[in-house]
Protein backbone atom coordinates (compact mmCIF):
# COMPACT_ATOMS: atom_id res chain seq x y z
CA UNK A 1 0.00 0.00 0.00
CA UNK A 2 2.75 2.44 0.96
CA UNK A 3 4.62 1.75 -2.28
CA UNK A 4 1.48 2.37 -4.34
CA UNK A 5 0.88 5.69 -2.56
CA UNK A 6 4.51 6.69 -3.11
CA UNK A 7 4.25 5.71 -6.77
CA UNK A 8 1.05 7.73 -7.22
CA UNK A 9 2.66 10.77 -5.62
CA UNK A 10 5.80 10.40 -7.73
CA UNK A 11 3.71 10.26 -10.86
CA UNK A 12 1.79 13.35 -9.82
CA UNK A 13 5.07 15.22 -9.31
CA UNK A 14 6.53 14.31 -12.71
CA UNK A 15 6.81 17.02 -15.32
CA UNK A 16 5.67 15.02 -18.33
CA UNK A 17 3.38 17.31 -20.31
CA UNK A 18 1.96 14.46 -22.37
CA UNK A 19 0.40 12.77 -19.39
CA UNK A 20 -0.57 15.83 -17.38
CA UNK A 21 -4.01 16.13 -18.98
CA UNK A 22 -4.96 12.49 -18.32
CA UNK A 23 -3.50 12.16 -14.81
CA UNK A 24 -5.98 11.27 -12.06
CA UNK A 25 -5.95 13.22 -8.80
CA UNK A 26 -6.88 11.04 -5.86
CA UNK A 27 -6.91 13.71 -3.18
CA UNK A 28 -7.85 17.36 -3.61
CA UNK A 29 -7.05 20.34 -1.44
CA UNK A 30 -10.62 20.23 -0.12
CA UNK A 31 -10.04 16.76 1.31
CA UNK A 32 -6.64 17.70 2.72
CA UNK A 33 -8.04 20.88 4.28
CA UNK A 34 -10.74 18.83 6.00
CA UNK A 35 -7.93 16.75 7.53
CA UNK A 36 -6.25 19.93 8.77
CA UNK A 37 -9.04 20.98 11.08
CA UNK A 38 -10.02 18.05 13.31
CA UNK A 39 -6.80 16.06 13.49
CA UNK A 40 -3.67 17.68 12.09
CA UNK A 41 -1.91 14.31 12.33
CA UNK A 42 -3.76 13.07 9.27
CA UNK A 43 -2.59 16.07 7.28
CA UNK A 44 0.96 15.68 8.65
CA UNK A 45 1.20 12.12 7.37
CA UNK A 46 0.04 13.14 3.91
CA UNK A 47 2.34 16.17 3.74
CA UNK A 48 5.36 14.12 4.81
CA UNK A 49 4.51 11.54 2.16
CA UNK A 50 4.51 14.24 -0.51
CA UNK A 51 7.81 15.70 0.73
CA UNK A 52 9.48 12.28 0.97
CA UNK A 53 8.25 11.29 -2.48
CA UNK A 54 9.58 14.49 -4.02
CA UNK A 55 12.94 14.00 -2.27
CA UNK A 56 13.12 10.44 -3.63
CA UNK A 57 12.20 11.60 -7.14
CA UNK A 58 14.90 14.28 -7.01
CA UNK A 59 17.43 11.71 -5.77
CA UNK A 60 16.63 9.65 -8.87
CA UNK A 61 17.26 12.60 -11.16
CA UNK A 62 13.73 13.87 -11.79
CA UNK A 63 13.30 17.64 -11.91
CA UNK A 64 10.39 18.85 -9.77
CA UNK A 65 8.02 21.59 -10.84
CA UNK A 66 8.65 23.36 -7.53
CA UNK A 67 11.96 22.54 -5.81
CA UNK A 68 11.76 22.26 -2.03
CA UNK A 69 14.47 23.87 0.10
CA UNK A 70 13.29 22.99 3.58
CA UNK A 71 15.61 24.41 6.25
CA UNK A 72 17.32 22.08 8.67
CA UNK A 73 15.28 21.56 11.83
CA UNK A 74 11.83 22.14 10.31
CA UNK A 75 9.47 19.48 11.68
CA UNK A 76 6.75 17.51 9.95
CA UNK A 77 4.17 19.34 12.03
CA UNK A 78 5.51 22.66 10.80
CA UNK A 79 5.25 21.48 7.19
CA UNK A 80 1.64 20.42 7.80
CA UNK A 81 0.91 23.78 9.46
CA UNK A 82 2.38 25.63 6.47
CA UNK A 83 0.22 23.56 4.11
CA UNK A 84 -2.94 23.95 6.18
CA UNK A 85 -2.45 27.72 6.50
CA UNK A 86 -1.93 27.92 2.74
CA UNK A 87 -5.15 26.00 2.17
CA UNK A 88 -6.99 28.26 4.61
CA UNK A 89 -5.67 31.39 2.91
CA UNK A 90 -6.22 30.14 -0.68
CA UNK A 91 -9.67 28.52 -0.79
CA UNK A 92 -9.80 29.02 -4.55
CA UNK A 93 -6.99 26.43 -4.90
CA UNK A 94 -8.68 23.65 -2.90
CA UNK A 95 -10.13 21.87 -5.94
CA UNK A 96 -6.57 21.29 -7.22
CA UNK A 97 -4.39 18.26 -6.49
CA UNK A 98 -3.48 18.04 -2.80
CA UNK A 99 0.10 17.01 -3.64
CA UNK A 100 0.54 20.04 -5.90
CA UNK A 101 -0.89 22.40 -3.28
CA UNK A 102 1.39 20.88 -0.64
CA UNK A 103 4.49 21.46 -2.76
CA UNK A 104 3.45 25.01 -3.67
CA UNK A 105 2.72 25.86 -0.02
CA UNK A 106 6.08 24.58 1.20
CA UNK A 107 8.03 26.12 -1.69
CA UNK A 108 6.33 29.46 -0.98
CA UNK A 109 7.06 29.32 2.73
CA UNK A 110 10.67 28.20 2.28
CA UNK A 111 11.91 29.62 -1.03
CA UNK A 112 15.21 28.33 -2.38
CA UNK A 113 18.01 30.85 -2.16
Amino acid sequence: MRNSIATALALSLSVSGAHAATRTTYLTGNTLYAACTPIIGEATGYVLGVVDTQAQAEAQGLTPLFPLCIPQGVTGSQLADVTCVYLRDHPSMRHQSASLITVIAIATAFPCQ
